[in-house]
């Protein structure tokens, strides 16, 4: 009874919404235009943040846009959702 589910465009429904959450969970498309790469700004992270009850937590997945094998590095996208979210605050983690 406490999950709610919202199928929406993402940036659009982070800047309107206004009821506070426990958890947020963001599964992010691969950036392919510019109404997907706006899930990627600081703009979008700062909505996404205002929404966070106070002991809130968000998890985004950002892949697979992983470097290819040997190299165990994140992708540019990812680096880039991590820098984004870092502008925003600076309790993020990768992994």
């Amino acid at each position: 009874p406490r999950v709610q589910v919202h199928l929406a465009d993402a940036f659009t429904w982070v800047r309107s919404a206004e009821a506070k959450y426990d958890l947020i969970l963001i599964d992010l498309p691969s950036p392919k235009n510019l109404a997907l790469a706006r899930l990627f700004s600081a703009e979008f992270y700062q909505a996404v943040f205002s929404l966070l009850a106070d002991d809130g937590f968000v998890a985004i997945q950002a892949g697979p846009y992983y470097a290819p094998p040997p190299s165990r590095d994140v992708s540019a996208i990812t680096a880039g959702v991590l820098r984004a979210v870092h502008s925003v605050t600076p309790h993020a983690w990768s992994y």
